[in-house]
């Protein structure tokens, strides 16, 4: 950036990136920065830029147990929330052929990514991508829809998604007004996000019908997005992204450094460094 000079930009300039940190190794927060996505993330950066992990460690493990450790579990609470803000949680849509999968991945990407339309089957390589969502990062897949296969190339693309699952948050798309089958019913029993689509079309719709209802192809594609970002975050338990209100481990360092004072303290399987629970 050329200032020509100009001494009170540079001075603006500091007050979010100290230049004395870029001389070195750049701090966590600063590569949060960055790298960052959205404007909660860059929220969460400059409130960080204002701790030293470091020295809340020291801090904590100096303090008498009982304090200490309700501080420590504090601690991993924020960072959970910052972990799933920066890095990718992996999100399937799974459900039958041509329930809406692929108009739905396109909203929530607000670009046509994948092949949409009535011919069932249009999707076979899962196609994935990253998305901000409420301000939580994950990595979206458009999978292959279960149903009747008509050939090798049908069961291998039914295959590898189901294979895509583990580990993953299921996003399950059944529309509105069709009763789920027992293959669903596990999903959702299994922890599976129901979102009902084409809620649009149903003549006369049910007010105890159970979850999520959007219609991707006729609602505005941020309200599409807000509603699934919310019904995300209010699945994992997480609080609004954003600044946390306090220290945060950032890295795996980090991570590793307040994991080995928790387990001292005898705090155990809150979250890992990839902001999910252990």
């Amino acid at each position: 950036m050329h200032t020509h000079g100009a001494s009170s930009i540079w001075r603006r300039l500091s007050e979010f990136v100290p230049l004395d940190a870029v001389a070195g190794e750049a701090p966590a927060w600063l590569t949060v920065m960055q790298s960052a996505m959205s404007a909660e993330v860059v929220a969460l950066a400059c409130e960080q830029s204002r701790f030293d992990f470091g020295e809340e460690l020291a801090s904590l493990a100096a303090r008498p147990q009982i304090e200490a450790a309700d501080r420590v579990a504090t601690c991993l609470r924020r960072s959970r929330i910052a972990a799933a803000m920066i890095r990718p949680t992996r999100v399937l849509l799974v459900g039958r052929q041509n329930v809406g999968k692929s108009t739905l991945f396109n909203r929530l990407l607000l670009r046509e990514r994948s092949l949409a339309g009535p011919l069932p089957g249009l999707t076979r390589d899962a196609v994935c991508e990253p998305v901000v969502l409420s301000g939580f990062l994950y990595e979206l897949v458009d999978t292959a829809g279960d149903g009747a296969a008509t050939g090798v190339v049908d069961v291998d693309a039914i295959e590898r998604g189901r294979r895509l699952r583990e580990g993953a948050l299921v996003l399950l798309v059944v529309p509105a007004g069709v009763r789920l089958g027992p293959v669903e019913e596990d999903l959702v029993a299994g922890g599976a996000v129901l979102l009902r689509s084409k809620g649009d079309l149903l003549a006369t719709p049910d007010p105890v019908e159970p979850g999520l209802r959007v219609a991707a192809a006729s609602d505005p594609p941020q309200e599409v997005r807000t509603a699934i970002g919310e019904a995300l975050r209010r699945h994992r338990g997480l609080a609004p992204a954003g600044a946390v209100g306090g220290p945060v481990a950032l890295d795996s360092r980090q991570w590793a450094s307040l994991n080995e004072l928790a387990h001292r303290m005898g705090i155990e399987g809150d979250c890992g460094a990839d902001g999910r629970s252990a």
